[in-house]
């Protein structure tokens, strides 16, 4: 069976095709590029914040399984850290700031993603994404023109979200360490 499909298929012509796309501008190549790679570092420091609270016998209790989706594992982020710092308006106020900032690069990273782009109808003018969901006022279908400014500020938005989860998380373990001891602080055996 196999070798009459090999044979059959070795009759049948076959069109060579060669993509005449044009070449993508170094600028927007660049910033798409470390907004990924840089999600995938903001990513892995959500999931290791988020499995050091889970640590705790309180936010154990807000979930069975590790969430797949962002949008669940920074709003599963925020609960822990809601649930730990009941009253500590502060870190509440910090982790929303945290959660709704990097809610918004998210959206944007995931069209950036997973739309289709189409190149740019004349020179000198942007790419564009075949935006495949409405997107703020665009409907979905609407090709949305994307200059790298816009890209670099998403870019720029991540930076600032990845550095306040860094500092958050950093700052939460100094201020535990310097607790007193009969408070729960103090350096761990």
């Amino acid at each position: 069976m196999a070798s009459a499909l090999k044979d059959d298929a070795s009759k049948r012509p076959w069109l060579p095709f060669k993509s005449d796309r044009q070449p993508i501008p170094d600028d927007l190549a660049r910033e798409l590029g470390a907004l990924v790679i840089e999600w995938s570092g903001f990513e892995s420091a959500l999931l290791a914040d988020i499995r050091v609270l889970a640590k705790s016998p309180v936010v154990k209790k807000l979930f069975s399984d590790e969430p797949r989706s962002f949008k669940k594992r920074i709003e599963l982020w925020k609960d822990a850290i809601r649930a730990l710092y009941p009253n500590d308006a502060g870190y509440i106020e910090v982790a929303n700031i945290i959660c709704s900032g990097s809610k918004d690069v998210a959206r944007y990273r995931h069209v950036l993603v997973h739309n289709r782009w189409l190149e740019p109808e004349k020179a000198g003018e942007p790419y564009r994404l075949l935006l495949d969901k409405p997107l703020e006022k665009h409907p979905a279908g609407h090709a949305l023109p994307v200059p790298v400014e816009m890209v670099r500020a998403i870019h720029q938005r991540l930076r600032q979200s990845q550095d306040l989860l860094w500092g958050f998380t950093l700052n939460r373990m100094i201020h535990r360490t310097l607790r007193p001891k009969s408070a729960g602080g103090g350096p761990k055996a």
